[in-house]
């Protein structure tokens, strides 16, 4: 018998619909899912960043009116690496080439806009984009590093 490379330990599944009303909810469960697998603290808050301000931008600037807007969370925890999938039923939308904004040089004026999808682009270690019919498909990968220090990955 052959054993699976990637074992599944855990997984976590979350659907919002509608998913203003369910956000917060959605980052309590995830906080949850990080204690009960005895995810380091930094580790969390990189895992619900990510997926908060992925939400956050599908709830902002992907909802379409008159169309009912799911967003569906799935987090896969495969032994040394923890698989996010984001999927929404919002306007096609692909993170992983949308151009990013430029640091502001000192002293002009703050350019709002990008920072979060440019911390996301950081935190993960890797992402994959398709679209499927009338579904935004975002797949993440982030490894699990032991005894993360809590400051390392913003540097």
């Amino acid at each position: 018998m052959q054993k699976e490379k990637h074992p599944i330990t855990a997984r976590f599944e979350f659907t919002l619909s509608p998913p203003e009303e369910n956000q917060a909810a959605l980052l309590a469960a995830i906080e949850q899912f990080g204690h009960v697998h005895a995810l380091p603290e930094a580790y969390r808050y990189r895992l619900g960043l990510i997926v908060d301000e992925l939400v956050t931008n599908s709830i902002v600037h992907g909802a379409c009116k008159g169309i009912d807007h799911t967003i569906k969370v799935d987090i896969l925890n495969q032994g040394k690496v923890l698989i996010i999938e984001i999927i929404d039923t919002g306007r096609p939308f692909d993170p992983t080439t949308h151009s990013l904004s430029q640091p502001c040089p000192e002293g002009a004026p703050i350019v709002l806009g990008g920072a979060g999808l440019c911390l996301v682009r950081r935190l993960a270690n890797q992402m994959h984009y398709t679209r499927s019919k009338d579904h935004n498909h975002l797949v993440i990968s982030l490894n699990k590093v032991p005894e993360e220090n809590t400051y390392t990955w913003l540097k």
